[in-house]
C-alpha cells in the first residue's frame, strides 16, 4: 500500500521488485513517465528527480485512487522541495493523507456490512462467522455428513449449527441455491468506531486462547512486550498493516479449502 511508504523512490523500487521481469518493468515505467530509461536510472539512484508530470503520469498508469494520487504526488513535491519550510507542509499533508487511510474499513473499499439486529446478531457469536465462510466448502453444511463432521470439529450439538444456519439466512448472509447454501456476502467488515468492534475482538481473543491450549502444529500464537523508537514503532504498525491487506489478496484469489481465523494484536502501552 502506497501509504505505507515514507519517500516516492522507496515506491519506485518496491514497484519494480515486485514485477516479473525488473528491465521490462524499468522500461514500461519510464515510458509510462514519458522520460528515457536512463533518466529513471538516474533517479533511482541519485538527486536527480522526478517532474510532477512524470509523476502524474505514473499515477494513472498504476491506476491510483484519488488519495494514493495525492499521495504519491506530495511525496515527489517535497522530495523536490528546496526550503524546509515547504518540505514540512508536505510533510503536514502527508501525515493527514496516511491518517485518513489508516483505518483498515477505509482501505478495504470492497468489504460490506451488516446493519442494524442482522450485524448485532452475527457479531455476537464466532460460530455465525465460521459457518457463513464454510459453506464455501461445503455447500450442503446443513445435511449429512458434512453437518456430523462439523458439529465435531466445532464441538456442538448438530441442532446448534442447523439454528444458526437458519439464522444466517435470515440475515440475508446466506441463501439456498441449486447448490447448496451459497453466500451473498462473503466479505464483510466491521466499520472502525463500531460498538460491535470490541464484542468481536473479545469473542475472537476467548476462541484464540482456547485454541492455544491445544498447541496445533500449524497454529501460531505469539505474544511479545517491546521497548522502541517511535519511528520503529510505526514502521511495526505499517507491516502489520500491510500483512493484513496483503493476506486479504491472497484469500481472494485462494480455493475454499479450510477456515482459518487470523487475529492481530498491535498497540501502545
Amino acid at each position: 500500500m502506497i501509504f505505507n511508504f515514507h519517500t516516492y523512490k522507496e515506491y519506485l523500487v518496491k514497484r519494480l521488485s515486485t514485477a516479473e521481469s525488473v528491465r521490462g518493468a524499468h522500461a514500461a515505467m519510464a515510458k509510462a513517465a514519458g522520460c528515457q530509461s536512463a533518466y529513471l536510472s538516474q533517479v533511482l539512484h541519485s538527486k536527480v528527480q522526478l517532474t510532477p508530470d512524470h509523476a502524474f503520469a505514473l499515477c494513472n498508469w498504476w491506476r491510483l485512487d484519488a488519495d494514493e494520487t495525492s499521495y504519491f504526488m506530495n511525496l515527489v513535491h517535497q522530495d523536490r522541495a528546496a526550503k524546509s519550510e515547504l518540505r514540512a507542509h508536505y510533510q503536514l499533508v502527508l501525515d493527514e493523507l496516511r491518517r485518513k487511510n489508516s483505518d483498515l474499513a477505509g482501505r478495504f473499499k470492497k468489504a460490506e456490512k451488516l446493519e442494524g439486529a442482522h450485524a448485532a446478531k452475527y457479531y455476537s457469536d464466532w460460530l455465525y462467522a465460521v459457518l457463513h465462510v464454510m459453506v464455501g466448502i461445503f455447500p450442503n453444511l446443513d445435511k449429512y455428513p458434512h453437518l456430523k463432521e462439523t458439529a465435531q470439529r466445532l464441538g456442538l450439538p448438530e441442532l446448534t449449527i442447523l439454528k444458526a444456519l437458519e439464522e444466517l439466512k435470515a440475515m440475508g448472509v446466506l441463501i439456498r441455491s441449486e447448490r447448496g447454501l451459497e453466500s451473498v456476502n462473503a466479505d464483510l467488515h466491521l466499520p472502525k468506531g463500531s460498538p460491535l468492534q470490541y464484542m468481536n475482538h473479545v469473542l475472537w481473543r476467548m476462541k484464540s486462547i482456547e485454541e492455544a491450549r491445544f498447541q496445533k502444529e500449524q497454529s501460531v500464537h505469539f505474544s511479545a512486550v517491546y521497548s522502541l523508537s517511535t519511528e520503529d514503532t510505526e514502521k511495526i504498525r505499517e507491516l502489520i498493516v500491510r500483512l493484513i491487506e496483503e493476506s486479504r489478496q491472497i484469500v481472494a484469489k485462494s480455493p475454499e479449502e479450510r477456515v482459518v481465523s487470523l487475529l492481530c494484536d498491535f498497540f501502545v502501552l
